[in-house]
């Protein structure tokens, strides 16, 4: 059996409690929320090749391209983007170090979104033929991607409600909740607290807000006692009182892992 971590959202903060990491920080999300053995964990890092640097601001994937692999962010932040014809710019997704940065490209000819270095990030590739082979003769490892998926989708889903229903007040606590659980998954938070190395520029694009509204919107945050940005390190000082006002629950990012095979087969 594989060594297993846990992740516990305690009412006043959140706690990584893991052992023995893994230099990939995709293959520790996966130690952390799957029950991979090793030997699948060792054969899917085998079977991701670079890393190379990608510098800030420059294209991992360009828009409405094919490819035939799968980055993998190993440091660094990245989104995904649109762009509208005027130039117009939304995030649809924010990516840290252990995300798959275009998994529709498996199967699709090409992604609908482009995929940005924010800052400066090292990058991995699985290619899709190995993956492909992978899948064919480890169907854990097959069930662990279609998760991983499946998760995206749910992210994807949780912030078109933010959209469409949070304030712009809530809308930014949110993400800030969901990012502080997110980074703790691949060891980059300290308590209450995690590196945000974005802009408000970026925030804005990630949040559907201007630059000016997004400016407001943190200032008032801050103000609140809820949260400090010094610099570009976020903190929560109350857990509990951010996660009440933004309407968060971490049940969309599935922290509990995937099913196993055996609830699986229950459920049919």
């Amino acid at each position: 059996m594989p060594v297993r971590s846990s992740i516990q959202l305690s009412r006043s903060r959140v706690r990584l409690t893991t052992r023995s990491p893994m230099t990939n920080p995709l293959i520790a999300r996966l130690r952390l929320l799957s029950s991979l053995s090793e030997d699948d964990l060792q054969i899917l890092e085998a079977a991701c090749t670079g890393p190379q640097t990608v510098p800030a601001h420059s294209d991992i994937q360009a828009e409405g391209r094919g490819t035939e692999h799968i980055h993998i962010v190993q440091s660094g932040w990245a989104a995904r983007y649109r762009l509208l014809r005027d130039g117009r710019r939304q995030f649809p997704a924010l990516l840290i170090p252990g995300d798959l940065c275009d998994i529709d490209a498996l199967l699709l000819n090409r992604t609908h979104f482009g995929v940005v270095a924010l800052t400066s990030c090292t990058i991995s590739v699985l290619p899709h033929a190995r993956l492909r082979e992978i899948m064919e003769s480890r169907p854990a490892i097959r069930d662990v991607f279609w998760w991983l998926t499946f998760v995206e989708n749910a992210i994807s889903a949780e912030w078109t409600v933010g959209l469409g229903a949070r304030s712009a007040e809530e809308r930014l606590a949110h993400l800030f909740c969901e990012l502080l659980v997110r980074l703790a998954t691949v060891e980059m938070t300290d308590g209450n607290s995690y590196a945000l190395p974005l802009t408000q520029d970026q925030l804005s694009d990630a949040v559907g807000l201007s630059a000016v509204h997004l400016n407001r919107t943190l200032q008032d945050l801050r103000g609140s006692g809820l949260i400090s940005l010094d610099g570009h390190r976020l903190t929560i000082h109350n857990w509990e009182a951010l996660k009440d006002f933004s309407d968060f629950s971490a049940d969309y990012l599935h922290v509990e892992g995937l099913r196993s095979g055996e609830n699986r087969r229950a459920a049919h």
